[in-house]
């Protein structure tokens, strides 16, 4: 409204100005916890063919929604177990297979190939998800790991679990800076902590 006044000239007043916004006080690695392996095996347990390649896609291969849904099947080279992502910004990286997943790949190979691997988009690709949690008997809360996303940061979160090495992790998810995975350290060291004191 007071864009459209100035814009129009019969107001110059900015009634926002010097106003800063409210800091977030939610850490980023909280936002969007990772599933747990019990809540991941409820998935898979659930899933048909095509959710099980997704869910796998995130939980496995740290894929983005967006990554999952243009992933096509030129990408893909199951005899090396690899396939390349084209990440944030067009920029590309090479992802390794877990076995499960390459098993997982071999019915969703699709005739063109061009053609996107799985035919859905992101926004589908979210409701899969939601209905997925539902028949796996998961609840949805913010304090819960939900959706596509959560996927990608249980592969963060499990590597860097298994490994403590930020930059396999980094080159993992196609981070461009190592600060951007510290948040899988911060989830890792949290629960350590906590489960520690059990």
């Amino acid at each position: 409204y007071h864009t459209a006044l100035r814009w129009s000239g019969a107001s110059s007043a900015d009634p926002f100005e010097g106003v800063k916004g409210v800091r977030d006080p939610t850490k980023p690695w909280q936002k969007r916890p990772a599933y747990s392996d019990t809540d991941l095996e409820a998935l898979l347990s659930v899933a048909d063919a095509r959710e099980r390649v997704i869910v796998l896609l995130g939980a496995h291969a740290g894929l983005r929604a967006s990554e999952i849904a243009g992933l096509k099947a030129s990408d893909l080279d199951l005899r090396s177990r690899q396939m390349v992502v084209v990440g944030k910004g067009g920029s590309k990286r090479t992802v390794k297979l877990s076995a499960t997943l390459a098993s997982s790949l071999q019915g969703f190979v699709p005739k063109h190939r061009k053609a996107t691997l799985l035919g859905v988009g992101a926004s589908r690709l979210r409701q899969m998800m939601d209905d997925l949690m539902t028949r796996a008997g998961l609840e949805r809360s913010e304090a819960s790991a939900s959706g596509v996303h959560s996927l990608r940061h249980s592969s963060g979160t499990r590597l860097y679990r298994e490994t403590r090495d930020l930059m396999l992790v980094r080159d993992h998810l196609g981070h461009s800076s190592v600060s951007t995975s510290e948040r899988y350290a911060k989830s890792d060291e949290r629960l350590e902590k906590v489960v520690g004191e059990w």
